[in-house]
Formats: structure tokens, C-alpha cells, sequence
């Protein structure tokens, strides 16, 4: 249930990109396209600490349903064509959809150990770009025959659905640990944000290449159904290889070098994509770059998180994780916006990939030190 609602939550993240060329058509510029797939992670550097803070004081089914519920207020006030409202439904829907992302992550870190966990973490980095792939192949066709109205309507009724079934998640009778006791100390607070900063970026630019490359490709003279599909190549690649991830993920040092890996990879794909006539080709390269290390990348805080302070320790973790993700997708509106292409969101993106590469480094010097040595395998357990 849990994978289903996260998967919702790509469709709706995603909506912006797939319906990209159709609001541009309204007169939406490059540089607001940017914003409203930013604003859906706006909230997150405000929201996910103290999300996962409240987890920590009201139970993770709680929690989910309050997120649910604001993610059905997000579409039902996206069905206004208003910009204002349109960026509005952005920013109330993310900040469910962030915490919502804490809670889940938790839970699920909670539920599995070992071997286990590289596998759920697999299904779980799976569900997000699912959503992203249904987004892709059928917004576009609802907004095709219905207008964006109809659209709107698809994710009103979408988002409710979630929230009723999430009433199925079994309550809660175990109380959490105290919330002073909640805090993980400093060195591995260190390495939790460096992970966020890290993951957030790789996340952030696979998520550029969804909401840009439509946007490319009916500038190169593809119709809008066409783009979408061409681009969620990459998505049902990823879905594809996300269980082979899984598999691999079984160690925190195969995580490690599994992400370097994948960081060097990405950007050449990104790079290329602006440049070749093979997007097809490039986006399925991608897709498999994203699913062999989807479950390494998500992997990465619950290698060094103890569990008593997994709720707070996986909000400061998301804060920096959604903060790294914030930042570019209006950076790569605002370059766009100033070439008059897509293409160039594609070179940004491949840029930031190269520029995060050192925070893995980090990383694992962190987490190999001695003194935080027993935490991992703590939080491993």
C-alpha cells in the first residue's frame, strides 16, 4: 500500500512535465514551468525535520493519513487554471507528499534488515518512478480528449482513492521513543546530510530530464504523446532493473561504489542527450543507470541510522535530500528560459551530477570512522 501511494505521488510530481508542451500552449514560459515542478518540493527543507519529528510523537499511520490528505487538497485546488492557484496546489500537495516520503521511508527501513532491506528500499525507489512513467503515457492523452481540466480531475480522484486505502494501514500500539532521545549525534547527522545532498541531486536531475525532455523533443518536431512516451522509455527501464538494484544493494560498501558508478554514468548520458538523435537509446541507458542503483542511492541513511532516532534522523536527512532537489529545476528553467531551448537543462543537470561526486567521499569516510561504526551496523540490523 505504501508503494502504491508513492506511486502516486510520481504521477502527481509529475504531472507538471507531462502536460509541459500543453501549458506552454496556455503561455506558460520555460522559467514558470521550472517553478511549478520546483514548488512541489518546496515545503521540504521546512516540513521534513519537523514531519519527521511529529512522526516520532503521533505513529507513522497517523502521520501518513494527515500527508495523504493533503496531497487530495493540493489536486483539488489544482483544478483552478490560475497560476496562482496552480502554484499553491504545487506547495500544499509536495508538503504532504515530503512527509509522507519520511514516513515511509521509516517504516519501511523498520520492517526489513540485511539482505531485506536493499530489496524493499528497491521496491520502494521503484514506486517513484512508476508514478513519474504513468504520469508520462497517460496525462497526456486525458488532457488530449478533456482538456487540462480533465487532468486535474484524474488527479483529484487518484489522490482520494490513495487516501482511502491508506485507512487500511494497520493502527499503531507501540509508542515512540522520547523525542529527546530521537536526535542521532553529530558525526552521523554529518554523514545523513551529506547522503541527502548527494541523493537529492542524482534524484533532482533524472527528475530534470522528465520535466525537460518532452519539452526537447516537440521542439525537435515530435507531437507532445510522442515526447512523453519517448522519454518514459527511461522510466520503464528503471522499473525494470530496479529488482537487479535491489539484489546488489546488500552492503553498504557495494552501495558506495554502486552510486559512484551511477554518478559518472548519469552525467555522460545527460550530457549527451541535447546533442544525439538517439533519445530513445539514451533515455533507456539512463533508466538503467537510475534502476541499478536506485536501491543504493535510497539505501544510503539506513545504513547509518540506529533505530531509535530513525524518524528524526530520516527528517534531516530529507530536509537536505529535498533542499539539493528544490534547487535545480528552476535553475534549469532559468537557463532554458535564456537559450530559448530545453537542451541546455540537460548540461546543467550533467554538471551537478559531476559536482556532488565528492560528497559520496565524504560519506564514506564518515561512516567508516570507528567511532560511528557501531551505529552502522546498528542501523543495519
Amino acid at each position: 500500500m505504501l508503494f502504491t501511494a508513492r506511486c502516486v505521488m510520481g504521477v502527481q510530481f509529475e504531472s507538471v512535465g507531462a502536460l509541459g508542451p500543453l501549458l506552454r500552449a496556455e503561455g506558460l514560459d520555460y522559467a514558470r514551468l521550472g517553478i511549478l515542478v520546483g514548488a512541489y518540493l518546496a515545503p521540504s527543507v521546512l516540513v521534513a525535520l519537523p514531519g519527521g519529528m511529529a512522526i516520532q510523537k503521533l505513529g507513522e499511520r497517523t502521520t501518513l493519513l494527515l500527508c495523504a490528505a493533503l496531497m487530495v487538497a493540493g489536486a483539488a485546488v489544482d483544478l483552478s487554471s490560475d497560476w496562482n492557484a496552480r502554484l499553491l496546489a504545487r506547495i500544499i500537495a509536495g508538503a504532504g507528499g515530503v512527509v509522507f516520503t519520511v514516513a515511509g521511508t521509516k517504516m519501511i527501513t523498520d520492517m526489513f534488515a540485511g539482505r531485506q532491506l536493499g530489496l524493499a528500499m528497491a521496491a520502494l525507489a521503484g514506486s517513484w518512478p512508476c508514478g513519474i512513467a504513468l504520469a508520462l503515457i497517460s496525462l497526456p492523452p486525458i488532457a488530449d480528449k478533456f482538456g487540462l481540466i480533465g487532468a486535474s480531475v484524474a488527479l483529484v480522484i487518484l489522490t482520494l482513492t490513495t487516501l482511502i486505502l491508506l485507512f487500511a494501514l494497520p493502527k499503531q500500539t507501540r509508542l515512540g521513543a522520547p523525542l529527546s532521545a530521537a536526535f542521532p549525534s553529530a558525526a552521523i547527522t554529518a554523514a545523513v546530510v551529506l547522503a541527502g545532498l548527494l541523493v537529492g541531486t542524482a534524484n533532482a536531475t533524472f527528475a530534470n530530464a522528465f520535466a525537460f525532455g518532452p519539452l526537447l523533443l516537440t521542439e525537435r518536431g515530435y507531437t507532445a504523446e510522442i515526447a512523453a512516451s519517448h522519454v518514459s522509455v527511461a522510466l520503464w527501464v528503471t522499473i525494470a532493473s530496479i529488482p537487479v538494484g535491489g539484489a546488489l544493494a546488500v552492503r553498504r560498501g557495494t552501495c558506495i561504489w554502486i552510486a559512484a558508478a551511477a554518478l559518472l554514468l548519469a552525467a555522460l548520458g545527460m550530457a549527451a542527450v541535447p546533442v544525439s538523435d538517439h533519445d530513445v537509446l539514451i533515455f533507456a541507458g539512463l533508466g538503467l543507470v537510475s534502476g541499478l542503483s536506485g536501491a543504493s542511492f535510497v539505501s544510503l541513511p539506513s545504513w547509518v541510522l540506529p533505530v531509535q532516532t530513525r524518524a528524526v534522523g530520516m527528517g534531516i536527512y530529507f530536509s537536505a535530500f529535498y533542499g539539493s532537489m528544490l534547487a535545480l529545476p528552476p535553475i534549469a528553467g532559468f537557463f532554458a528560459h535564456r537559450a530559448g531551448g530545453a537542451g541546455i537543462a540537460f548540461d546543467v543537470a550533467a554538471v551537478a551530477l559531476l559536482i556532488v561526486m565528492p560528497l559520496l567521499g565524504g560519506y564514506a569516510a564518515l561512516v567508516s570512522a570507528p567511532r560511528s561504526a557501531a551505529a552502522v551496523e546498528e542501523g543495519a540490523a
